[in-house]
């Protein structure tokens, strides 16, 4: 029988998670424990380059917590980043309409890609240009879905309520396989685990959306319409000589 592969289209952006009446509450909680893994490096990092960066929700935190900083944030929808470039509060921020992938801003203290890496087949390419784009000494955080064992999974999903054909946007990369890329470049990496602690309510017409599920032992995960109880994880790489 002949080997058959099942053709995924291009990521599309799901604009109603990011504007509108239905815009998600910003994840606190995964730029708190960000914001507390910084401190404890000791880091005082005073430029940030935030790739896939939607309408700047982790910027306008970021600029809550380093006053000072240079902000800079790039996205390949040009909708996100019009509406980031509205947010008063958010003034100071210098936005972009690019490919994450490709694009070259210049080089950054601290460069951060939340939520993105799950779009992708592979993982190398966004997270070799992340690191270009971080000055030596700085660091890289990604935050994703990160399995320990060493499987990869990739994800196809259909959202029928709403009308929407096959989608990408939750492939699964082993922490062993980023591992062994990372130390074949001399980079170091670290995997911190992260749980929602606040409480997340399951939308019924946007099933794609992440929710949290009180489990019997009394810990808090994130699940999704996907079925999956996602494996919440942010990366953190150093960048040295």
């Amino acid at each position: 029988m002949p080997h058959r592969t099942f053709d995924i289209p291009d990521f599309q952006q799901r604009p109603e998670t990011y504007t509108g009446e239905n815009k998600a509450e910003p994840q606190k909680d995964i730029f708190s424990f960000f914001t507390q893994r910084l401190q404890s490096a000791d880091l005082t990092p005073t430029s940030f380059l935030d790739v896939g960066c939607a309408t700047g929700d982790l910027l306008h935190f970021l600029g809550q917590n380093y006053k000072d900083s240079q902000l800079v944030g790039i996205d390949i929808d040009i909708k996100m980043i019009d509406e980031a470039r509205r947010r008063p509060e958010l003034s100071k921020a210098k936005f972009f309409v690019g490919d994450g992938l490709k694009m070259v801003a210049g080089r950054f203290d601290v460069v951060t890609s939340f939520g993105t890496l799950g779009i992708f087949d592979r993982f190398e390419p966004l997270l070799e240009n992340l690191v270009a784009q971080t000055t030596v000494g700085g660091r890289v955080y990604v935050q994703a879905l990160l399995i320990p064992d060493d499987i990869d999974v990739r994800i196809a999903y259909r959202d029928n309520l709403n009308g929407l054909d096959w989608m990408r946007g939750f492939n699964i990369f082993s922490r062993a396989q980023i591992y062994r890329w990372a130390t074949s470049r001399g980079l170091h990496v670290n995997f911190l685990d992260f749980h929602m602690k606040s409480y997340l309510p399951k939308r019924d017409l946007f099933p794609h959306r992440a929710h949290t599920l009180d489990l019997a032992d009394g810990t808090r995960r994130t699940m999704n319409g996907l079925c999956l109880i996602l494996p919440e994880t942010l990366m953190e790489i150093h960048v040295s000589d």
